[in-house]
């Protein structure tokens, strides 16, 4: 049940949460984007997408407001419509939404996309690793595991971008060691 634009009941809120307990309360930024995406509501997370999707006119106001809430019910439903549509470009759409709105909890998706058939998914797959590596939401460990599944992809694009994204991870290792 989405929660009424009134008064937050943060005691409710915490509880439903499991956040509460005999010792005390704990919270993180995970519970805090939980929170978020309570407060919001699933069927507006799931319309802002929907709207970005249709490409109309305040689209790309949708696509910013995804990126800042990185919102979890938000990235699964871009995952369950990529699953569920025959459409390649719902689907590309969607691989380059989670390019922004996604964080480290889609990174087990980005295999999937980079082995899909079509080349403009693998390429915002791709995009995906390199906005993550560059926006530091992934580590370059996580990273080294799917440049390598991404070089196994006989896309140019992809590998060219593979190279790029091994430069840039060189170049800030190189300046890290001379601090």
């Amino acid at each position: 049940r989405e929660m009424e634009n009134s008064a937050i009941d943060w005691y409710l809120m915490a509880q439903r949460l499991n956040l509460l307990y005999e010792s005390g309360e704990s919270s993180s930024g995970s519970s805090a984007e939980q929170a978020i995406d309570i407060i919001i509501g699933e069927t507006v997370l799931k319309s802002a997408v929907d709207y970005y999707i249709s490409g109309n006119v305040g689209a790309e106001l949708a696509r910013s407001v995804l990126w800042k809430l990185h919102s979890w019910t938000a990235m699964n439903y871009c995952y369950q419509i990529y699953k569920n549509t025959d459409c390649i470009e719902v689907k590309r759409t969607v691989v380059e939404l989670l390019r922004v709105a996604g964080d480290r909890r889609i990174t087990g998706w980005i295999p999937e996309f980079l082995n899909d058939c079509d080349d403009g998914v693998q390429n915002w797959a791709v995009g995906i690793i390199d906005q993550f590596v560059f926006s530091g939401l992934i580590e370059p460990n996580e990273a080294e595991s799917l440049l390598v599944e991404a070089e196994k992809i006989p896309n140019l694009y992809v590998q060219e971008k593979v190279q790029e994204i091994r430069t840039f991870l060189l170049s800030r290792l190189l300046r890290q060691s001379m601090v």
